[in-house]
């Protein structure tokens, strides 16, 4: 009986000292100072962090090496190996302000994070978000921005989330966006955003406010669907003026890319004195774009007249629409043979609106093998 006894003891202290060793294998070491964690387990880890048995999760870029059970060393490594080294370019291109170069390490990671809702997801969303724009990629940008939106909504405690100064400007009460405002300029990329667009609404759920509505309306209508976006209009229900008059703005827009003129212009033509100053320069350019389409040279001159007024302006706070304003203006000009302004407001948008969509589509023209 003591011999069983004594069997039973020496089974349970060997199980517990090896316990003991399997939870002290755990060893962590962090970026950049080399700090090692050594008293604490790793209970548990996947893209969104590695988590310790205190409730601490460690992002994967802060971590150089980590040794624990054999089980899950490998596993282990295989997420550090894929996801440390663009985590951390997100963290230096943040901090130093290079929005352009997040671009490459933020879709590449995009794809893992797109479906999740944590801190590093979010770091991923914005990163994406703000690479899309600094690389003129703007309808590409919502739906980044609406997984931003999301998760901000979800976590409204969470404070300095992102490394570096900048912090997304929007508005939490109407899901708008001051450096997105809902305008695109090509069909093409606002038919080709669609498909991500829908999968990020999808996962808001609740969080819907008018703003989703208008982006998706206005991808919509510079598609060419008009007619679906009047169905996505129709949700736009304020209370808020910004979103009303966004509204109008969008319904007159698809009156101005097909050149036919109806109710929606009119209705615009006949609010755009008194609207907001953040929706005011959008309306004057479709106005603007929706004289361009006419028959009569003088209405065109007009329209031309009317753009020119966004850049001088409207210029510093709204660059894209500003560039977008000379663009048309400079088209238009070389159509009629007034081949002086035209280049003229060529040589603004390359001077003063270098890093806008229009600029870009600029150096795409010349590119062509037809270019003159």
């Amino acid at each position: 009986m003591q011999v069983r006894s004594l069997f039973v003891l020496t089974v349970t202290l060997t199980l517990g000292i090896l316990a003991s060793a399997a939870q002290a294998a755990d060893s962590i070491i962090l970026r950049p100072d080399f700090r090692k964690i050594t008293d604490r387990t790793v209970t548990s880890f996947d893209p969104d962090g590695v988590k310790l048995d205190d409730g601490t999760v460690l992002a994967w870029d802060k971590i150089q090496k980590a040794t624990l059970g054999p089980p899950r060393q490998a596993s282990f490594d295989e997420l550090l190996n894929k996801l440390e080294k663009p985590l951390g370019r997100l963290d230096v291109g943040l901090k130093a302000g290079d929005y352009q170069g997040l671009l490459e390490s933020a879709e590449e990671l995009y794809p893992i994070y797109q479906e999740r809702n944590s801190r590093t997801a979010y770091l991923v969303f914005q990163s994406l978000m703000w690479g899309r724009l600094a690389h003129g990629q703007r309808a590409q940008a919502v739906a980044p921005y609406l997984r931003c939106y999301n998760y901000l909504m979800l976590h409204p405690d969470e404070k300095n989330l992102l490394p570096g100064r900048r912090t997304l400007q929007f508005d939490p009460k109407t899901g708008l966006c001051s450096d997105l405002p809902p305008v695109w300029f090509s069909a093409e990329e606002a038919k080709a955003a669609l498909p991500e667009v829908v999968a990020a609404v999808q996962q808001m759920k609740a969080n819907r406010p008018d703003g989703v509505y208008l982006y998706y309306a206005s991808l919509l209508t510079s598609a060419g669907d008009a007619a679906q976006a009047d169905r996505f209009l129709k949700a736009v229900r304020g209370p808020f003026p910004i979103s009303l008059q966004l509204r109008t703005i969008v319904q007159a827009q698809a009156e101005a890319i097909s050149g036919k003129r109806g109710v929606s212009l009119g209705a615009l033509e006949g609010s755009v004195d008194s609207m907001l100053p953040e929706t005011r320069p959008l309306g004057l350019y479709w106005l603007g774009i929706a004289k361009l389409s006419s028959d009569d040279p003088k209405i065109q001159r007009q329209g031309v007249l009317q753009l020119l007024y966004l850049p001088a302006l409207y210029g510093e706070q709204y660059p894209e629409l500003a560039a977008a304003s000379l663009y048309a203006g400079m088209t238009t000009l070389a159509e009629m043979k007034d081949l002086n302004s035209s280049l003229a407001l060529r040589r603004e948008i390359q001077k003063t609106y270098p890093q806008t969509w229009h600029a870009q589509q600029l150096k795409r023209d010349a590119a062509k093998p037809d270019a003159p």
